[in-house]
């Protein structure tokens, strides 16, 4: 399930300045990329919305795997019943950069579907990326510790029916 694509600072250290740069413009500026050649925070959140309201209308139970960033995302708007406006609002957008809880590596929540199934949604387990401090990449490869986080959820989601999955 695609991340939030913050363009050029992808491969940027995480520090304390880059992200209130990106939180800036993630709350003051949800129309404009994030970072260089990356996308809006409103088109993130209408894209992942769209995919998450079909999702949430299929039958059964469905798994999701993606970052934190976008897990959270997602919550907030399920928290908000997908109120458009509010969605869309600067205090929703304050709420999601203000979201000080990390899912951890490996973890897993799940929200109720309009058709009684479950909707899974884990973090990936721990990669190179979160090793090396750096925002996600397409690169970033499970280091021994993610493998045991996916066989542990691999050991919680083995006697659950998933009828389908989205990474």
């Amino acid at each position: 399930f695609p991340s939030h694509d913050i363009g050029g600072y992808r491969r940027g250290k995480k520090t304390e300045r880059l992200n209130k740069k990106i939180h800036y413009m993630m709350i003051n500026h949800p129309d404009q990329p994030v970072g260089p050649g990356g996308e809006s925070f409103n088109r993130a959140l209408d894209r992942s919305s769209r995919y998450i309201k079909k999702i949430l209308q299929e039958p059964g139970n469905t798994l999701i795997v993606s970052h934190n960033s976008m897990l959270n995302m997602i919550e907030l708007w399920y928290r908000h019943k997908a109120n458009k406006d509010f969605c869309h609002s600067q205090e929703f957008r304050k709420q999601y950069t203000d979201n000080k809880v990390k899912k951890n590596t490996g973890s897993c929540f799940m929200l109720a579907k309009e058709n009684g199934g479950l909707l899974y949604l884990v973090r990936h387990g721990d990669t190179t990326d979160t090793v090396l401090g750096v925002y996600s990449t397409k690169d970033g490869i499970l280091t021994n510790q993610g493998v045991r986080e996916a066989q542990k959820i691999g050991k919680f989601l083995k006697n659950k029916k998933i009828d389908s999955v989205h990474t």
